[in-house]
């Protein structure tokens, strides 16, 4: 309620932003009926919107949060029973919060949907016994520095007498040379050359930024003589 002695208690905490040049009660009565903008004194960041309607002699003077209903809540800690009955804002706080469930939910699934393709991207661009990549993925690779137009070298491996060790220590046997294979290459290069499993004991490897040819040499006794090392199965060499 705005009684007609309201004007220094009610400007002295409110003051009326919009419409325009609303600083005493006869100029808010002529606007009386309008939408108001209204700001806290001491809280500029806060506002509220309302109208007021003529009432008796005076008025009343109905505000609400509006949009910042939430910051408002949580500023003031207000509870449901410092709204009145018929206000609609607690009503409008849930539909808030419903809205930001949902979107929290849609974001975690889209979260979830982006890191299964991803994953599943990874393990179609990769060999399963080794962890390495495979042949399906050299296209894009070599794409790729085509595009930036980076340096590279490609280094063909191919296993003598693994054939041999299949068929006579079983394929088991050949799966434990292939994944020490792998491991050598991981140990001799660095972490953004790129690892190939072509197929079968043929191995590909794209080493970036590296054409010269004494280093590619060393490079390359540095592996075989990893791939060399004596391994066994079963307490058998092979």
């Amino acid at each position: 309620m705005i009684s007609p002695d309201a004007d220094q208690p009610l400007f002295g905490l409110l003051t009326i932003l919009r419409p325009l040049g609303i600083s005493d009660l006869p100029s808010l009565f002529a606007h009386m009926g309008r939408a108001l903008s209204v700001e806290i004194q001491g809280h500029d960041d806060l506002r509220l919107r309302g109208v007021d309607a003529r009432h008796g002699d005076g008025g009343v003077l109905s505000l609400s949060f509006g949009v910042a209903l939430q910051s408002a809540i949580k500023r003031y800690r207000l509870t449901l029973k410092d709204f009145a009955p018929t206000d609609l804002a607690p009503e409008m706080l849930y539909l808030i919060e419903a809205n930001q469930a949902a979107m929290s939910a849609s974001r975690s699934l889209t979260e979830r949907l982006q890191g299964a393709k991803m994953l599943a991207e990874e393990q179609a661009h990769s060999d399963t016994l080794t962890g390495l990549r495979n042949r399906r993925s050299l296209e894009r690779i070599l794409d790729h520095l085509a595009q930036t137009k980076e340096s590279f070298s490609l280094v063909q491996i191919d296993l003598d007498y693994f054939k041999s060790v299949n068929d006579t220590l079983g394929h088991a046997a050949g799966d434990m040379i292939l994944q020490h294979v792998a491991n050598v290459l991981r140990r001799e290069t660095r972490h953004d050359d790129f690892l190939i499993r072509m197929g079968g004991d043929e191995f590909l490897l794209v080493i970036k930024h590296l054409t010269d040819h004494a280093r590619l040499m060393s490079l390359s006794t540095a592996l075989i003589r990893g791939i060399e090392e004596p391994q066994e199965y079963d307490g058998t060499p092979c």
